[in-house]
């Protein structure tokens, strides 16, 4: 967590003080191995202030609208809220995204068009129509 001697919050992308009612936070995919003996470690979690979450989201939604389709570990609000409203969908299983070609996605997002043909591996009597019910 990026605070200070004192338990201010510090934004990590401006490096200015931020409040804990205004911060976003997110967790990139990935792992640090501090020794071999002790295996891989998360990353940090990265802390934003409000004005570095605004432009994140913008960021994000301009990059989703242009046909990104990556997310992190643990996602942040303007994540979600960019991904929401470009109207994507996070499947994080092994999904069968298309009935002709076979594609399957993987720790991605989808539109919720081919959210249709989210069909999870291994799950028995599974109709699509009735899942999506579920799910919304």
């Amino acid at each position: 967590m990026s605070t200070d001697l004192h338990g201010r919050l510090r934004c990590d992308h401006c490096n200015k003080y931020a409040s804990f009612e205004d911060s976003d936070s997110y967790t990139v995919y990935g792992a640090v191995y501090s020794s071999i003996d002790d295996g891989p470690e998360p990353h940090d979690p990265v802390e934003l202030c409000g004005k570095c979450s605004d432009k994140l989201y913008g960021d994000l939604k301009k990059r989703y609208r242009e046909g990104y389709r990556g997310g992190d570990w643990m996602k942040s609000g303007a994540e979600r809220k960019a991904a929401k409203e470009c109207g994507l969908v996070w499947v994080s299983n092994s999904t069968k995204i298309h009935d002709i070609t076979g594609a399957e996605a993987f720790n991605c997002y989808i539109e919720e068009s081919e959210y249709e043909h989210y069909q999870p591996k291994f799950q028995k009597n599974y109709h699509p129509k009735e899942h999506i019910k579920r799910v919304r």
